[in-house]
């Protein structure tokens, strides 16, 4: 039966995915000289460190990508606690981790290795869970030459997605180096690594909605329809939220916690890249419906054509407009690529239209506030408007966007919460 394909399924994906990890890796080693020698203008005196840096970087490529198969894995079969019981303390390390190597080493590639380090041991843990979660993996990995040939067709287009997708999140600071200088980097890496973290909750969002697309695409067409519909309504409201403090907030922000120089060259750049990703978020309901679907090929087809294109628009907004021009490409590059799926979507799926109307009658919403606070320069106004604005979505979206049975059901859980809020608040005697 199906459960009986698994074992040799997964097997053969993963041996698969560790000669890709072994092939990528063996090309950012081949690339590493010409990197680190001239192509990101690095002083001469720390070029020998960032050899040694890329090398252990290369060295990562097939414990990264086999990584990825083993948490798919387990996300088919609804592990998700399982998941985040790994990934919380294994995330947080790639932060502690280089704290402690500070007080023996200020060498990067000592920092990068201890990192290394980190994923090999989620790798391993990710393995013994897989092994002890699913029993049928308990057997001796094999490849299966009658699967590669299938695995390669659908595995091969969703690795271009997840190699593409990655490299255009991260070159901007590349292309920053490259065209203007590596303190200019400085500028822009620190807001970028801020915003991007906003990420983790689109992803963590389509983890779970990802098999179940899987299983409604061919047998149940109409309830992933109704499942897309709910998934692409639910997580705008929660992205906004976010991206609508770190807007609001940037100068303040990055003055506060670094200086003032840094809050003035780095505030406009944070807040395009935070409404780039509020959009990139977006684009990940219809990418996984998309994939789940079984048309791999389609986000991966246009991934591959962002690619392209951005690695012109990029330097070249870069060059004219220094970091500002990086955080204005990476906006108009999710803005395309969340308007191209959500149509590939609709054209695969015509019942998903009346769904994509209201995601995008939102993100316009939501961008045109984003808009109001950004250019607004009083601390004091800019908070205001953030509140209207938010307090007037929530508004709208309570009477436009949630049907009859989903504010008869938030009325519920918003009284109950109260109720137990009342229930343990102190009582006067």
């Amino acid at each position: 039966g199906q459960t009986d394909n698994i074992p040799r399924l997964f097997w053969t994906a993963m041996l698969m995915m560790l000669g890709l990890g072994l092939l990528l890796g063996l090309g950012i080693a081949l690339a590493t000289p010409a990197l680190a020698g001239h192509l990101l203008k690095i002083p001469a005196h720390l070029q020998p460190e960032a050899l040694r840096s890329f090398y252990i970087v290369a060295a990562s490529m097939p414990v990264v990508i086999t990584t990825t198969g083993l948490i798919g894995m387990l996300e088919a079969h609804q592990y998700f606690r399982a998941i985040n019981f790994v990934r919380i303390p294994t995330g947080s390390f790639t932060f502690w981790g280089p704290l402690c190597v500070l007080p023996f080493s200020n060498s990067l590639s000592y920092v990068v290795a201890i990192l290394l380090v980190g994923r090999l041991v989620e790798t391993t843990v990710f393995l013994l869970l897989c092994l002890y979660k699913i029993p049928e993996l308990r057997c001796r990995p094999q490849l299966r030459r009658e699967l590669v040939r299938p695995l390669a067709g659908f595995g091969g287009w969703l690795t271009v997605s997840n190699l593409a997708m990655p490299l255009m999140a991260h070159m901007d600071r590349f292309f920053v180096g490259a065209v203007l200088s590596v303190a200019a980097v400085t500028y822009y890496v620190t807001p970028a690594e801020i915003v991007i973290k906003l990420l983790i909750l689109p992803r963590a969002w389509v983890s779970v909605l990802f098999p179940a697309f899987s299983a409604g695409a061919e047998h149940a067409p109409e309830e992933s329809a109704r499942l897309f519909s709910r998934g692409l309504r639910y997580l705008p409201p929660l992205l906004f939220a976010a991206t609508l403090t770190l807007v609001t907030l940037a100068p303040e922000g990055l003055q506060l916690w670094l200086n003032a120089e840094f809050a003035a060259r780095s505030a406009t750049v944070m807040r395009w890249l935070a409404a780039g990703v509020f959009l990139a978020g977006l684009a990940y309901v219809p990418f996984a419906f998309l994939q789940g679907a079984g048309r791999p090929d389609m986000p991966a087809r246009l991934h591959l054509a962002e690619l392209l294109l951005y690695v012109i628009l990029a330097p070249t907004c870069i060059r004219y407009l220094g970091i500002n021009g990086a955080g204005m490409a990476w906006f108009a590059r999710a803005g395309l690529d969340l308007l191209i799926m959500l149509w590939l979507t609709r054209r695969r799926m015509p019942a998903t239209a009346p769904a994509i109307r209201q995601l995008l009658g939102m993100a316009l919403y939501s961008l045109a506030v984003l808009a109001g606070v950004a250019v607004t320069t009083s601390l004091t106004l800019r908070c205001v408007l953030a509140a209207g604005g938010g307090l007037l979505g929530v508004a709208l979206y309570w009477r436009v966007i949630l049907d009859h049975s989903e504010r008869s059901h938030c009325s519920r859980e918003i009284s109950a919460i109260i109720a137990r809020f009342q229930q343990k608040a102190p009582r006067d005697i």
